[in-house]
């Protein structure tokens, strides 16, 4: 079961890639273009589509996969030793 749960973790934190390659995107855009931003990145994503969704879908695949293999090992992994907090 935690496995799985790091799984979903991971899954819902890759969501912060593609939000930040949009808000880099849109802060290095030109002047007028930041009048109005929710129409700008709408543009955005419509305009570069495969990006996001490559971008998106390849982190998702890679944080789950950790999450899981993380999740795994509840002590963490035997190179390093057990820490208690």
């Amino acid at each position: 079961m935690r496995r799985i749960a790091y799984a979903l973790a991971g899954g819902l934190l890759s969501a912060g890639a593609p939000v930040g390659l949009l808000g880099v995107r849109l802060a290095r855009s030109q002047p007028g273009l930041r009048s109005k931003p929710f129409r700008r990145a709408l543009r955005e994503l419509a305009d570069d589509r495969a990006s996001y969704m490559y971008v998106g879908t390849s982190t998702a695949v890679a944080f789950a996969l950790f999450g899981y293999i993380w999740g795994v090992r509840p002590t963490g992994w035997p190179c390093c030793p057990k820490r208690t907090f």
